[in-house]
This record gives structure tokens, C-alpha cells and sequence, in this order.
């Protein structure tokens, strides 16, 4: 398959399933401008990180939590942010 098959793909299931969409990239704004555009939807939110950071930090509050009034029955988004924005610190 290709990009612009993929890409046909991606747009019309957010545009026919009504998706709430995230696009997470460097250059998010962009992308996630031109998919909703494509796929009228107001719903596409740009995220600009990288995957494998964000990923790692979510990992990593699970173990880790950052604040003593976190409870880790649910993600905590502060704790996330914590360790996403110390990778990038580090440079890993």
C-alpha cells in the first residue's frame, strides 16, 4: 500500500466514523490542519512531540509517579508530562 492510499483510508475513517483525532508529530499544526480540512472534521488536534518519548513517559508514570496526590488507577496527565518533558531534557 501506499502513502496515498493510506492516506485515503485515515481521512475517510475520521470523516464517515466521525473520529476524534490526535496527530502527534514535530510538525503537527500542519497535518492535522489538512486532515481535518480533508476530512471536514473540526475534531483533529495537533500534538507536536514524538511518539516514542510520549509513549516511554506514559510507561514511565505508571512507575514513577511524580506527585504524592497522584493516583495511579488512571493515567495522570501531570505525571505523563513530567517524564515526557525530562526526556527531552536528557536528550534520550
Amino acid at each position: 500500500m501506499d502513502d496515498r492510499q493510506a492516506y485515503a483510508l485515515i481521512t475517510s475513517a475520521i470523516r464517515l466514523r466521525r473520529l476524534r483525532t490526535v496527530v502527534l508529530s514535530p510538525a503537527a499544526q500542519d497535518l492535522a490542519a489538512q486532515l481535518g480540512d480533508v476530512s471536514s472534521m473540526d475534531d483533529v488536534m495537533p500534538f507536536p512531540g514524538y511518539w516514542d518519548k510520549l509513549s516511554l513517559s506514559i510507561m514511565s508514570s505508571i512507575g514513577q509517579p511524580r506527585r504524592k496526590s497522584c493516583n495511579h488507577t488512571r493515567l495522570c496527565l501531570g505525571c505523563v508530562d513530567y517524564h515526557y518533558e525530562a526526556l527531552l531534557d536528557s536528550g534520550g
